[in-house]
């Protein structure tokens, strides 16, 4: 279990420090943080400290399924406001703060483990589904290549951490995964390092890559990195400008219809005298 957890969170730590300031980057690393816990609370549990084995135990269960989805969301590019992401990060962390009333109220092992079943498992099937989507309709020849490595790496070891972990402890709590799930960690570590020494520094659009250099430096003043959020913040302000200068246009043109308006008068006012006083 200790090369489970040192083999993950060394993976989360690469992607962090590769690229920081990308939360698309920074989403995959909490999610391989979070299941990289579960690699300690064996140890704890053998070392008699049993209370921070559950406390790492029911965040390496929660916390994993909802960084997951919530990385699959950024990198898939999902078309949403900045704002609806914030609403959507705060409540699909509802179910558990859910399971830690159950935790609180019982100490009741099936209980847990078919509450957390019914709202995992569609958050993980999510994240495959939209993972998969996203290479399907991807028309760019380098993009699609790059997006069906992430798939074939993260998809199959969710659908194994689903049935091996999640579905088997519904259905018997005591089931001894590690076996099974360490196949899978195996297969997504070997395949993404050989993609690393195949394709090098082609594969830029993984989870640690910069949009674009331009939008990079450029979106830091924006707080986000996305494309979509990138173009939508641009657009929003190239139509403030736009507003601005038909303000000022308008503006400007009523002050000369005064001006004219004025000079006008004046000028009759001119032409009286004069007629009047030859």
């Amino acid at each position: 279990m200790i090369f489970y957890f040192i083999a993950l969170l060394t993976t989360a730590l690469i992607v962090m420090i590769n690229n920081r300031r990308n939360e698309t980057n920074r989403w995959a690393a909490y999610f391989l943080s979070s299941a990289s816990i579960g690699g300690l609370s064996d140890s704890f549990q053998n070392a008699d400290f049993f209370v921070t084995a559950d406390i790492l135990q029911f965040f390496n269960y929660t916390l994993t399924p909802y960084s997951v989805l919530i990385f699959s969301i950024l990198y898939t590019r999902v078309s949403l406001s900045i704002q609806s992401k914030r609403k959507i990060k705060l409540w699909l962390l509802f179910p558990i703060a859910v399971m830690a009333v159950i935790v609180t109220l019982s100490t009741s092992k099936p209980l847990f483990f078919t509450g957390l079943l019914l709202w995992s498992a569609p958050y993980y099937l999510i994240s495959c589904f939209l993972l998969t989507v996203s290479f399907w309709k991807e028309r760019d020849k380098r993009r699609k290549r790059n997006r069906f490595i992430t798939t074939i790496i993260i998809v199959p070891t969710l659908l194994g951490v689903l049935i091996f972990i999640y579905v088997a402890k519904a259905v018997s709590p005591d089931f001894e995964f590690f076996n099974y799930i360490l196949v899978f960690i195996v297969y997504s570590l070997a395949l993404a390092l050989l993609c690393t020494f195949v394709y090098g520094g082609a594969r830029r659009e993984a989870p640690i890559r910069a949009r674009s250099a331009g939008k990079h430096d450029e979106g830091r003043q924006y707080g986000h990195y996305d494309a979509q959020s990138y173009d939508q913040e641009r657009n929003r302000k190239n139509i403030d400008k736009h507003g601005k200068l038909v303000s000022n246009v308008s503006r400007n043109r009523r002050a000369v219809e005064a001006a004219d308006a004025n000079c006008n008068k004046r000028l009759q006012t001119y032409a009286r005298v004069s007629y009047k006083n030859p």
